[in-house]
């Protein structure tokens, strides 16, 4: 059983038994609390055992699904509904920048072998089963390492296959009760509104705007077809030798509806600047010398495959689009919220952690950012800013290197300052990587980025120390494995600053 790397809304595997038997693709709803009507596999299989009944029809207008085998809807199977399908054999284009790829830009930094370790090691990183790395992979629909010519066509058999959805005739396919017939886009403007309303975390006034002006500018002159509802080019399997579409996948949001949404979406990519977060947009490239066809070439090939004279009103679809993408992502983003953040252990350092802090250990990329040979790597902070680069494109890479703040700056205050007592307390356990600290500087009332600002203050009572004032963004304070707090303050209003270590 592999996981494949595309499909994350709903997590997809491969099944393999053995060379003498079928491959199969087991899709699934992923863990926690859903919103409705949100990774509907069920409706996705539907779709699939539909067209797989009615694929003499479907094969007329060239639209190809892979066969589905049964549908399992029960959750205590393994932990939530999902289906079986058959593997459709073909080229999956990769349109995607690997963190392994943006790491091997560093491997000129040779001055130095630690250099050369690290990125090694976070080459391997990338590589460890069973940890996900944020900001691993990155959709790139520029299709590096193609060429121009192999780009138009992937491009043209992207418009084609769509065209062939458009075209299907919903009667004779036996589809006429897929969906409601009329009023598509006011339907969706109205579900993605309630679905973004739903998982709303925070007020945006552009987004507030938009759901006010989109229903004031709905179409007046829609056509109902089957849409797929997230056509893009990672979802078409070709064939290995030619850009011919053997199978068009995710289905999941498919219905009876206007077929412009479906073209507006694919052309998503156009209007994203290339250093997009997430997906790398094509707004600004050289469209020509990539041999890809701007959005207004797509909307001409689609027209004319279509025989229409023109398409109005494609500014509004186009905001649609971009609508129901902000809608999706903002449940993805308080999905995960509630997952990891509103539970018991949403500060629980993650298991694996532990055994790639060993591993790091053991190869000698251990507090790298400490000067002094006898703490650590003994780098200049010059030398060392280069590896910070690379350990920034991993969210956890600084924690595997025991570089990670705020207990880099800490152990550099006890290291320097600390008594022999505080030494053994505090800075040993933190340069062996067995505690955290955190690191109390942040005021709400002043800007503390300015620490000669700070209102805190840290005065002498007999043999105590009373502190006074109020902190937030405290680095580090709520892990469960923070046993230090550095708190800044001053023991005169007018004097300098004063650290105390508690």
């Amino acid at each position: 059983i592999r996981e494949f790397s595309h499909g994350q809304s709903n997590p997809t595997y491969l099944i393999d038994y053995g060379p003498n038997a079928k491959k199969m693709v087991l899709r699934k709803k992923p863990p926690g609390k859903l919103l409705p009507s949100a990774h509907a596999i069920e409706r996705e299989y539907r779709v699939y055992n539909v067209f797989n009944r009615i694929m003499s029809a479907l094969g007329q207008h060239g639209v190809k699904v892979p066969p589905v085998l049964d549908l399992c809807d029960d959750p205590l199977v393994i932990g939530t509904p999902f289906y079986l399908m058959e593997l459709v054999q073909g080229q999956y284009i990769q349109v995607h920048q690997t963190f392994c790829e943006l790491a091997h830009l560093y491997i000129y930094m040779n001055t130095l072998y630690i250099y050369e370790k690290t990125i090694v090691y976070l080459l391997l990183l990338c590589l460890t089963p069973n940890v996900k790395i944020w900001g691993k992979r990155k959709r790139d629909p520029s299709l590096p390492g193609m060429n121009p010519q192999s780009r138009q066509q992937v491009y043209k058999a992207m418009v084609d296959t769509l065209c062939s959805i458009h075209k299907v005739d919903i009667n004779k396919a036996g589809l006429t009760d897929y969906g409601k017939h009329g009023n598509y886009v006011e339907r969706q403007v109205n579900i993605w509104t309630k679905q973004y309303k739903r998982s709303e975390t925070h007020s945006i006034p552009s987004m507030d705007r938009l759901m006010t002006w989109l229903p004031q500018h709905l179409p007046t002159n829609e056509t109902t077809t089957v849409v797929h509802g997230d056509i893009r080019i990672d979802n078409f399997i070709f064939r290995r030798d030619t850009p011919e579409v053997v199978a068009t996948l995710d289905w999941e949001l498919s219905t009876l509806g206007d077929p412009i949404s479906d073209l507006a979406y694919s052309c998503i990519p156009h209007f994203l600047p290339v250093n997009f977060p997430i997906i790398s947009g094509l707004k600004g490239v050289n469209m020509n010398e990539l041999g890809i066809p701007t959005h207004e070439k797509i909307l001409e090939m689609y027209c004319e495959k279509m025989n229409l004279h023109q398409i109005d009103n494609f500014d509004f679809y186009m905001a649609f689009s971009f609508f129901r993408v902000a809608s999706i992502l903002q449940g993805v983003f308080k999905q995960t919220f509630s997952r990891y953040y509103s539970s018991d252990k949403k500060w629980t350092p993650h298991p694996e952690l532990e055994n790639l802090k060993a591993k790091a250990k053991s190869e000698g990329l251990w507090n790298l950012f400490l000067p002094n040979k006898e703490y650590g790597a003994g780098l200049t902070n010059v030398e060392y800013a280069y590896l910070c680069e690379i350990m920034g494109s991993c969210l956890y890479a600084p924690e595997v290197f025991n570089c990670s703040a705020p207990d880099t700056g800490n152990m550099e205050v006890l290291s320097e300052f600390g008594t022999e007592e505080q030494k053994q307390k505090w800075l040993l356990p933190l340069l062996n990587g067995e505690i955290r600290s955190c690191f109390a500087m942040t005021e709400p009332k002043v800007a503390s980025s300015d620490a000669t600002n700070i209102e805190s203050s840290i005065v002498e009572d007999g043999d105590n120390l009373v502190l006074n004032g109020r902190k937030w963004w405290t680095s580090g304070a709520m892990d469960p494995r923070m046993k230090i707090i550095i708190f800044m303050g001053k023991n005169d209003p007018n004097g300098e600053l004063s650290v105390f270590i508690c």
